[in-house]
């Protein structure tokens, strides 16, 4: 559940504004004929086409969800104004969504995670526009930078999906922090609890066999992996190299802590299948009295801040590793963020220009020939854009800064990598669920060891050895942004591996 929690961010960091409904034309009056030995029937209204809107499909893991969950995302009437014409918001699993697109059913554009392989692999169809064609017809002269499509695109040199992010080529901006640790504020409060208290590792698990018994219908904490990663110092990026997480101390630390939480039933039971809509729904009732994933943070901010969750819980220090590492938050931890992109067969390419342009403005700066060509092509109001909000940082003393990295390495998604990151995937989360639920705390380390092997040889060692040279590759590319796009040394302009 943790690598949706950027699509929220990008959805809510927008200035909001009311907007004037748009009416439907005026009433009819129907008048009533009265006739001699007959009695009034009005006139019917003749039937009119009915106005033609843009279908915007979010792909989330849970469909529409809780009315919590849809609160992260932006109305249709926010969508419509940054279209110029209604929208119609479709949410669907990506299941569905890929039976639609089989079926042939209308949808303009679509927004999902890019590293996704289901989602990524459709732009080799040729269904949908590569972004600069989809400007040089609609607002000619508005050229997307030569970094921004080494950054962004694939071997080909094209760019196909917007992502909505902010690390898009601004390494010198701070980091901000996804993960938070946060606590019922009521309890806090019964046991005099201040948010320091929460440091320790031993003194958490005291206070979390307390809720137990005082509280039984209570679950005393939810805590991801990812979250006691980055909380005792695991970071992507150490000596400028690039390093899989699951590989460094921290993560052992974290696995051991985790197996202690559940042997003690504090460990939530769900806390390898819950979905965002499901944490966000506990939370909202209260059911959780400490909780952590590394998107919570980001989630949170996004609530209206009258939210029942806001009232209930606080924010409170980040629990330490016992080795004195300090903590090491960073907003692209799980390589994951949110992309749209744009079908061809639209009958709407005018709407779908002004939305890529609307994105653009959300994260990069323009130039004056861009501006001109918004100009000349009739999208003067989207200039009128106010500085982008920031995103909340619970965290900040912890935030570590590094090179954002991730949309550099979606460039696998369509090669033989893609496969090898989905079965890394699938054998990671089946060995972290056995070493936390099933070893006991001698066998956690060997096991993990074990694991750390594995995953450091074979076809693994291949995958971990081609994202080592991309961080490279995408360092030498942010010292030398002006450089012409070349396919990296090795990789043919192909889409097979």
């Amino acid at each position: 559940m943790n690598h949706f929690h950027k699509l929220s961010l990008w959805l809510r960091r927008r200035r909001r504004t009311c907007f004037a409904a748009a009416g439907i034309a005026g009433l009819l009056v129907l008048t009533a004929f009265t006739f001699v030995h007959s009695r009034s029937v009005p006139f019917k209204p003749l039937p009119t086409e009915p106005e033609p809107a843009l279908q915007w499909v979010f792909v989330t893991p849970n469909g529409e969800g809780s009315p919590s969950y849809q609160a992260l995302f932006p109305t249709q009437e926010e969508c419509a104004q940054l279209a110029g014409m209604p929208v119609e918001l479709t949410f669907c699993t990506m299941e569905k969504f890929l039976n639609m697109n089989t079926a042939g059913l209308p949808v303009d554009l679509v927004t999902c995670w890019y590293t996704d392989s289901s989602f990524k692999r459709l732009e080799t169809g040729g269904e949908f526009w590569p972004l600069q064609d989809l400007l040089d017809q609609q607002v000619p002269g508005f050229s997307l930078p030569k970094d921004f499509v080494l950054w962004c695109g694939n071997l080909l040199g094209k760019v196909y999906a917007y992502p909505h992010t902010d690390t898009v080529l601004s390494p010198e901006e701070p980091e901000q922090a996804d993960t938070v640790l946060i606590a019922r504020r009521d309890l806090l409060e019964k046991f005099h609890w201040e948010r320091r208290d929460f440091e320790k590792k031993e003194s958490v698990l005291e206070q979390l066999k307390t809720i137990r018994k005082t509280s039984p219908d209570l679950t005393p904490c939810y805590l991801e992996l990812s979250s006691l990663q980055q909380m005792f110092g695991a970071s992507p990026v150490s000596g400028g190299e690039w390093e899989d997480p699951f590989f460094h101390p921290a993560t052992l630390e974290a696995l051991e802590y985790m197996n202690t939480l559940y042997r003690e039933r504090l460990l939530s039971p769900d806390v390898f299948t819950l979905s965002v809509d499901t944490l966000l729904s506990q939370l909202e009732e209260g059911e959780l009295f400490l909780a952590s994933s590394s998107g919570l943070g980001r989630l949170l901010a996004q609530l209206p801040e009258n939210h029942p969750i806001l009232k209930q819980y606080e924010a409170i220090s980040p629990i330490r590793s016992d080795s004195g590492r300090e903590p090491a938050f960073a907003n692209n931890f799980d390589e994951q963020y949110p992309s749209t992109l744009f079908l061809k067969d639209s009958p709407h390419p005018q709407a779908q220009a002004r939305l890529l342009a609307g994105f653009y403005l959300q994260n990069m700066e323009l130039s004056l020939q861009q501006e001109e060509a918004l100009r000349a092509a009739g999208l003067e109001t989207l200039l009128d854009q106010q500085p982008k909000p920031q995103p909340a940082s619970p965290e900040d003393p912890y935030v570590v800064p590094i090179t954002h990295y991730e949309i550099l390495f979606s460039h696998y998604s369509n090669t033989r990598l893609a496969a090898v990151a989905e079965r890394k995937t699938a054998y990671c989360q089946t060995q972290v669920v056995r070493l936390v639920e099933d070893c006991s705390p001698e066998e956690v380390e060997p096991e993990y060891n074990q694991i750390v092997q594995a995953l450091q040889s074979g076809e693994y060692r291949l995958l971990l050895d081609w994202k080592q040279t991309r961080y490279q590759k995408a360092l030498d590319l942010l010292e030398e942004p002006q450089l012409e796009f070349q396919p990296p040394e090795g990789e043919a302009l192909s889409e097979g591996f």
